[in-house]
């Protein structure tokens, strides 16, 4: 369900002990606040990362303030608690009577700027780049920061959004979000445990490591065994070059 609310996509579920339904245009927002040994749990169940699931999410890792917290701080201010309920009820009475979606266009200047953080991102998603572990979730990067200006742009014209483009400084302040994510969904990766099968090879193509041929699968069943590797003996040695591991036949 979430993989079509994200997506807009037609839902259909098909049982066959009742009626098969199905939902036309689902729509769906998914906020939680959460432990990191949830988020660790989450990522060792099967099918959470090959179904796209952690790839759609916006992850915010908080800096832990136990211990310096500041007791009795003072609430929202008043104003600003008024300004938030009052923009947030007016977007949500303007945009109830909509059936069919709203397509909100780009200027030209801010379909420019989309086009250079896609060019930005795709080095990083190469094998051995900054994202090559975390291809997924960067897949969709790009994506996600024209969400996020959508909804920068919508905050911004309560009443008339939808009738005029979404301009270059609000690509800009959604990629300025966008960095702040990105930066917090490594993190979150590295702590669920990431793919660590790009950096492997990075390592191995440069000498680092060898991999030894893995014995093979018991035929009892049950879980591969894990790579084994070997470590190139050089990095031992301080301010050494690291020579690749002769390889024999």
């Amino acid at each position: 369900m979430f993989l079509k609310g994200h997506a807009g996509d037609m839902m259909r579920v098909g049982r066959l002990s009742r009626e098969s339904q199905h939902v036309a245009k689902p729509a769906l927002t998914l906020g939680l606040a959460v432990q990191p040994d949830v988020l660790r749990d989450i990522a060792s169940m099967p099918g959470f990362r090959g179904l796209g699931l952690l790839a759609r999410i916006l992850f915010a890792l908080p800096e832990n303030t136990v211990g310096f917290r500041r007791i009795g701080a003072d609430p929202v201010p008043a104003e600003v608690a008024d300004a938030y309920r009052e923009s947030l009820g007016a977007l949500v009475l303007t945009l109830a009577g909509w059936t069919d979606p709203a397509v909100v266009p780009l200027t030209e200047e801010a379909n420019g700027r989309v086009l250079d953080i896609e060019r930005a991102v795709e080095p990083r998603l190469a094998p051995g780049g900054a994202w090559g572990h975390i291809v997924d979730w960067g897949s969709k990067y790009t994506g996600a920061v024209v969400r996020m200006a959508g909804l920068i742009h919508l905050a911004e014209h309560l009443r008339d959004g939808w009738s005029r483009p979404v301009d270059a400084d609000t690509i800009d302040r959604a990629a300025q979000l966008g960095d702040y994510y990105a930066a917090h969904a490594l993190a979150a990766f590295d702590d669920m445990g990431a793919d660590l099968e790009p950096a492997l090879a990075v390592l191995d193509a440069h000498g680092y490591l060898r991999q030894i041929d893995a014995p093979a699968r018991p035929r009892t069943g049950g879980r591969p065994p894990s790579p084994t590797f070997l470590v190139n003996p050089d990095v031992h040695q301080p301010n050494a070059t690291v020579h690749p591991i002769r390889r024999t036949a």
